[in-house]
């Protein structure tokens, strides 16, 4: 990490060193003024010494080394959210927040030029270790998180190509720390029924509703009675909470445009969720708190699934799944029964792409492969 420290020269001017390393070996550049040393310690630590050196030789040849010319990577970024189409306001803010966070602190200040070559690549593969290192404060992020910040900026920088503010997009091809999503947890029948008997008796139907629709939370807790038909044995989803840092949780459409399905259920579910159903108003929640709002996932995980699976969990389960794991259980279920193929439980899952499910749920298909191989037996028999 490049620091700034004064030093009283002759004559009792003050200047200011900043000192950073560059393969290994300690290195300093003075200058007279504090902020032009901060600036240029920021650009170090977010470009890489080999690239801000490169940078404030072109600086120093321009005759404005203590200010970075706009536009600045900052300005790059939030014209891009701004200008973004088909989003709410609550995500457009989500967006201002990442980037607050994990892209402005190190590469905001920087002229939209360090992105351009032969810096813009060093530059970003320098953030991208930033950000997977300890140096980060709050420490590194997780390989899906850092995708989704590359995203962002990479889809900000195609934008400053398009308009001709960048030569080349620097995010472009670049590899990737690989995700580390949290294990699926697939539940047998006999850990199912020791969550669901720790349960309170108010929340047994709700999860057993979960794991036999294989409904993602926020969708769940946002069914309406009118989206259940108890006679067809079906339901439709066509809307889900969505949830944005410092506002009320809003009602908003599923995650995706395949999220608005139909999801078939069976007449023990049916059974189980009449007393939720019949007689109440179709605008009402068919799963609401004791006090008739709506149940959040954070409340519902520490207050209600928390203390079951620790009661659970002395009576013998072996496990600790999280909510989302019943949807994960549920596909499995079906993907046993032998009845339901992938393309199926893509659609119902509500995923865009049958890969999604494929590449979770395929490995959970062993009759497929023994069907595949006696398919293949029969034909080379006589």
């Amino acid at each position: 990490m490049a620091s700034v420290h004064p030093r009283v020269m002759a004559g009792g001017r003050t200047a200011y060193r900043l000192r950073y390393r560059i393969d290994g070996r300690l290195q300093s550049l003075t200058f007279d003024d504090q902020a032009a040393a901060e600036h240029w310690a920021g650009v170090f630590d977010a470009a890489g010494p080999a690239a801000a050196l490169r940078l404030l030789d072109e600086a120093i040849a321009a005759d404005e080394p203590a200010s970075p010319p706009a536009p600045t990577v900052r300005d790059m970024v939030e014209d891009h959210i701004a200008s973004r189409t088909g989003i709410t306001d609550g995500t457009r803010a989500d967006y201002r927040t990442e980037a607050a966070r994990d892209i402005y602190p190190t590469l905001g200040d920087l002229p939209l030029t360090a992105l351009d070559p032969p810096n813009g690549v060093d530059v970003v593969a320098h953030w991208v270790n930033y950000l997977t290192s300890g140096h980060r404060p709050g420490g590194p992020l997780s390989g899906k998180t850092i995708a989704n910040r590359h995203g962002l900026l990479s889809a900000a920088c195609e934008r400053a190509v398009a308009r001709r503010q960048l030569l080349a997009n620097p995010c472009r091809g670049m590899r990737l720390p690989e995700p580390n999503p949290e294990p699926m947890i697939f539940l047998t029948r006999q850990q199912w029924w020791l969550i669901h008997d720790a349960l309170p008796p108010y929340w047994q139907p709700f999860a057993t509703f979960l794991v036999s629709t294989g409904l993602r939370f926020s969708e769940a807790t946002a069914l309406q009675v009118r989206d259940v038909d108890l006679a067809a044995g079906q339901l439709r989803v066509v809307r889900a909470w969505k949830h944005h840092r410092g506002a009320a949780p809003a009602l908003g459409g599923p995650k995706s445009r395949a999220g608005r399905r139909t999801v078939p259920f069976g007449p023990p579910l049916a059974r189980v969720i009449t007393p939720w159903v019949d007689g109440r108003p179709a605008e009402a929640l068919v799963f609401p708190t004791r006090r008739g709002g709506p149940l959040l996932n954070n409340t519902f995980h520490s207050r209600i699934w928390g203390p079951a699976m620790a009661a659970a969990g002395a009576r013998g389960l072996a496990v600790r799944p999280r909510p989302h794991d019943l949807r994960h259980t549920f596909a499995s279920w079906a993907l046993a029964s032998g009845r339901v193929n992938i393309f199926m439980l893509a659609k119902i899952m509500g995923h865009d792409d049958p890969k999604v499910t494929h590449n979770r749920y395929g490995h959970l298909m062993p009759q497929s492969m023994d069907a595949v191989a006696a398919a293949a037996a029969a034909l080379l028999e006589r």
